[in-house]
């Protein structure tokens, strides 16, 4: 399955492209539970650790929007640690550059020290797994670990969230200009709250930053959008038992978001096709309790409170509530 097969296809070899893909992306799922496990363990003390398997509709934009082969795609199991601060974050990651973990890096991008240009920030490793015991077949499988702050965490959940009502794919940088700046925005100040570079591009004060903000913020009348969401948006939520992993699933018409422990999670089952409907989200994910979803995967939940209570700080251009204290030197690698 490649970016040149993806796109015009009929409704059989979709299926039949839809049940290679599935499998493909579900020989990560035992990999992904058992790095998440060991990341958990590393990031003691962190906020919550979780863990996912690429949606199909992600891999089906990603194979349409570039040159790539579905074998190639090195984040179909990922994980992720979101941690208090950046001093709690380095201490994560330098698990991982020191190579005291069982899987070996094979990949580190840091955006953080160089943010991208729409305003992500986030520490980025590719693994090369390595399994024991009923695991170990899947040795060699590449997972992706990302690691953030809460603020960052908080950020990209809005840039989902917020594209998803407007139906603008903000996050591959579409939509409106007027959005992607705001929220280009936010990130250099939460950037400044964590104690991390500020893009190139972005008012180097807080008093310009927040100024900034506040005039984008008058014209598209963001807090009143961001309210608008909080209040129309009343989410019948089930409570499942906990389990090793969840089938987290979001419809858009009835309004609901269920979380339902997965079954066996190798098999291509009538559940599974949900993910070629438009109305409903699908994600199979892994967290240490059920009570960890909400937290783990907001912006299924529609859940944008903090990054509006962090707009209106920036509006009022109140004192930073910085969670770092002096300097912190981030671990490399190669």
């Amino acid at each position: 399955i490649t970016s040149e097969s993806a796109g015009s296809q009929t409704s059989d070899e979709v299926l039949e492209a839809f049940r290679i893909a599935h499998n493909w992306r579900m020989a990560h799922a035992l990999p992904m539970i058992v790095e998440r496990k060991r990341l958990a363990f590393i990031a003691k003390g962190g906020f919550v650790t979780s863990g996912r398997v690429k949606r199909m509709a992600s891999i089906r934009k990603k194979l349409t929007r570039g040159s790539t082969d579905l074998r190639q795609m090195q984040d179909l199991g990922g994980c992720r640690a979101v941690m208090p601060s950046l001093l709690t974050l380095g201490e994560v990651v330098a698990r991982y550059t020191g190579g005291s973990t069982k899987s070996t890096m094979d990949r580190y991008s840091d955006y953080l020290s160089s943010p991208k240009s729409d305003g992500y920030r986030g520490i980025h490793l590719i693994l090369n797994f390595e399994g024991v015991g009923q695991s170990e077949e899947f040795s060699g499988q590449k997972l992706e670990i990302q690691v953030r702050t809460r603020l960052q965490h908080s950020w990209s959940t809005a840039v989902e969230v917020i594209g998803a009502v407007l139906n603008q794919d903000l996050k591959a940088g579409g939509g409106d200009d007027r959005w992607r700046l705001l929220l280009a925005l936010m990130s250099d100040y939460y950037a400044l709250c964590d104690g991390v570079p500020l893009r190139p591009a972005a008012p180097q004060t807080q008093s310009q930053l927040c100024r900034a903000i506040r005039e984008v913020e008058c014209e598209l009348g963001a807090l009143a959008f961001l309210k608008a969401i909080r209040d129309s948006m009343s989410y019948y939520v089930s409570s499942p038992d906990n389990a090793w992993m969840y089938r987290l699933s979001m419809d858009s018409l009835s309004r609901t978001v269920a979380a339902y422990q997965a079954g066996k999670i190798t098999a291509v089952n009538g559940e599974d096709y949900d993910e070629l409907d438009e109305q409903r989200q699908t994600v199979i994910v892994s967290v240490d309790a059920a009570r960890d979803l909400p937290r783990a995967f907001p912006n299924f939940y529609l859940d944008v409170s903090h990054f509006t209570a962090m707009l209106v700080r920036a509006v009022k251009n109140r004192k930073l509530h910085r969670t770092y204290h002096g300097a912190v030197d981030l671990p490399q690698f190669g």
